[in-house]
Order: structure tokens, then C-alpha cells, then sequence
């Protein structure tokens, strides 16, 4: 029995999420040396759901991202659904924006599964959470990612 087919018997008793197989490339070699620069990567990633905070701003979105307001000030983190469909967070650290991008893959030697947080404001957060393999410590979670922003269901 594989774990995969493991992890499916426990879930059905136990009503955990559904885990499948697959892969995720991450790259995450780009970085800004400001905050307009770290802004405009969202911009041109055309996204089409997420969340950013920014000194004086918090928000989450559907549909396009809204215009940047001076009055937030700089943009401190972000994560969004770009319109190709990957995974982008910002992240600020020690003066410089990282950007990372997740582009999820059918083949590959990692478990994932699909999890909610709702929001203060109403709707939820889906992310994608990533499992490898560990020989010493078994199945641990290497990393997660936004793959929507829902409504809350009536």
C-alpha cells in the first residue's frame, strides 16, 4: 500500500483534505531594491485574485488588482494567482522585495492538498500546501501556496 493510499483511508475517517501527487517549481531569484518596483511585479503578473499589505493597507481581491494609494505607503508582502495561473508572493526582508513564483505540475514526487483560512472580511484564502519526503523525519510540509480568493459560501 503506498502512502498516498494510506493517507486516503485515514482521510475518508477522520474528514482530512484530499492529497494528490504532483510536483512545484519554485523560483525565486528575482528581487527589488523598492517598494514601486516590488509593486509593478504584481502589476505585471496581471493578477486575477490575492492579498497585500502594505504600511497602512490590508486587503484581499477578486478580479484585478487595485491601483496603488499613496496614502498605504510601501508594500510590505503580498501573494497572488497570476494570470497564468502560477503562485507569486512578495515578500519584504532587510531592505529588499523578494519575489517568488510557484508553478504547480501534474508529474512529480510531492504530495499536496487544498486547505482554506477565511478571511476577516468575509470569503477565504485557498492554499495549496506541499509535502516531501524526509527520510529521517517522513512527510513534512516544504511549503504552501495561494491558489484563490473565494466568496464565503451562502
Amino acid at each position: 500500500m503506498t502512502i498516498l493510499q494510506q493517507y486516503t483511508a485515514i482521510a475518508k475517517k477522520h474528514d482530512l483534505p484530499t492529497m494528490s501527487t504532483g510536483g512545484c517549481d519554485i523560483d525565486n531569484n528575482h528581487q527589488y531594491d523598492s517598494a514601486e518596483a516590488a509593486w509593478q511585479a504584481l502589476v505585471a503578473a496581471n493578477p486575477t485574485a490575492g492579498w497585500f499589505q502594505c504600511q497602512s493597507e490590508q486587503r484581499s481581491f477578486i478580479g484585478a488588482l487595485p491601483a496603488h494609494q499613496p496614502e498605504w505607503g510601501a508594500l510590505l508582502a503580498a501573494e497572488v494567482v497570476a494570470a497564468d495561473g502560477d503562485s507569486l508572493r512578495i515578500e519584504y526582508q532587510n531592505g529588499i522585495w523578494r519575489k517568488t513564483r510557484y508553478h504547480h505540475g501534474d508529474d512529480g514526487d510531492l504530495l499536496y492538498d487544498e486547505v482554506r483560512q477565511f478571511l476577516h472580511s468575509g470569503g477565504q484564502l485557498k492554499y495549496r500546501r506541499y509535502w516531501r519526503h524526509d527520510p529521517e523525519q517522513g512527510w513534512v510540509q516544504s511549503h504552501t501556496c495561494l491558489v484563490a480568493v473565494e466568496p464565503l459560501e451562502k
